[in-house]
C-alpha cells in the first residue's frame, strides 16, 4: 500500500463529446507522481469508449476498465477493487476537481481516516457559482454540513477504511449508502477549509435529472433499511438524518404521489425506526438554509 499516493476512481457512461473537463484535469495531473486514476467505463456507446481509450493511452497513470455495469455504484465498486494506494477518492466524470488540493490533504492528515474539503456548485446554464464553506469544526456541525450535500467527491478516504464496505449498486444515492455503512458519525474527520471541487449542475449527463431518480433512490433506501435492521450500530443521528433526507427527496420528487408499495415500505421503516421521523424538521431546516 503506497502511503503518499492517491487513487481517483471515476465512473463514466455515455459521455462522448463531453469529456473536456475530465481530459483537462487528467492531462494536468499526469505531471504528478502521486496521483493515479481509474476510469470505469459502463459501456453504452462506442464513441465514449474510443475517447476514453485515447485519453488512457496518453496518460501513463490512468487505468481504463470497461464493462457492462449498469449503474455508477457497481462501476465504482469495480474500480475500487483495483486501488493499491493508501488513499482513495471518487469523482464524477463531468465535474472539475482541484486535484492539487487533494494531494495537499493526504499530506496534512494526522490519524484521521476520512478528510473533507469545501466545494462550489456551478450552474452551467448561467455560470453562477456558489461556494459552500465549512462553518464550524465541531463534529456535529461537520455532520450537518455533510447532510446538506453528502456527495463523496469532496472527501478522501483511507482505502482500509472503505475496506469491504461497498457502494449500493444503484443509480441514485449509492454514495450515501457508502457513508451510511462507514458509520460516519463515529469517525474523526480531517477538515480542509479550502475549495477542492466544482460540482456542475444543469448538465444533461446528470442522473439526478432523470424522471426515474426518485425510484432509483427508493432502491437505495430499501438496501439501507436492511442494513439498519441487521446492525444496531448503524442507528445514530447521522444515519437517521440521511434516511430522513432520502424520504423527503422521494416524496418531493414524486409530488406526494407514492405507489402503495412505496407508501407501505416507507411507513414500515418509520414505524420500526421512529427516530427517522424526528429528523424531518432538522433536515428541512438544513435544506432551507442551504438554498438561502
Amino acid at each position: 500500500m503506497i502511503s503518499s499516493e492517491l487513487t481517483v476512481v471515476v465512473p463514466v457512461s455515455n459521455m462522448a463529446g463531453k469529456l473536456a473537463n475530465l481530459s483537462k484535469w487528467l492531462v494536468a495531473s499526469s505531471s504528478s507522481p502521486n496521483i493515479r486514476v481509474i476510469l470505469v467505463h459502463d459501456i453504452k456507446d462506442d464513441l465514449t469508449s474510443a475517447e476514453l481509450q485515447s485519453l488512457a493511452s496518453n496518460c501513463s497513470k490512468v487505468k481504463l476498465i470497461e464493462g457492462y455495469f449498469g449503474n455508477p455504484g457497481r462501476a465504482r465498486n469495480e474500480g475500487f477493487r483495483h486501488v493499491k494506494t493508501e488513499w482513495v477518492t471518487f469523482w464524477d466524470s463531468d465535474d472539475i476537481p482541484i486535484w492539487e488540493k487533494y494531494l495537499e490533504i493526504i499530506l496534512s492528515v494526522n490519524d484521521e481516516n476520512i478528510a473533507i474539503g469545501e466545494y462550489s456548485v456551478q450552474n452551467v446554464m448561467d455560470q453562477t457559482v456558489k461556494h459552500h464553506r465549512i462553518g464550524g469544526t465541531s463534529h456535529k456541525k461537520l455532520l450537518d454540513h455533510i447532510l446538506k450535500n453528502p456527495g463523496v467527491w469532496r472527501m478522501v478516504f483511507r482505502t482500509s477504511k472503505v475496506g469491504a464496505t461497498t457502494f449500493a449498486e444503484t443509480k441514485m444515492g449509492e454514495d450515501q449508502y457508502l457513508l451510511f455503512n462507514i458509520n460516519l458519525s463515529k469517525e474523526k474527520l480531517f477538515v480542509f477549509k479550502e475549495n477542492i471541487y466544482f460540482y456542475l449542475t444543469n448538465q444533461e449527463s446528470q442522473l439526478t435529472k432523470s424522471p426515474d431518480a426518485a425510484d432509483e433512490l427508493f432502491q437505495t433506501l430499501k438496501l439501507e433499511k436492511v442494513c439498519l435492521d441487521r446492525n444496531p450500530n448503524l442507528r445514530n443521528h447521522f444515519n437517521y438524518s440521511l434516511l430522513a433526507g432520502q424520504i423527503i427527496t422521494i416524496i418531493y420528487r414524486r409530488k406526494w404521489k407514492l405507489s402503495i408499495n412505496k407508501f407501505v415500505a416507507i411507513t414500515n421503516l418509520l414505524v420500526k425506526h421512529p427516530a427517522i421521523l424526528c429528523k424531518f424538521p432538522r433536515i428541512i431546516k438544513l435544506r432551507v438554509r442551504k438554498k438561502n
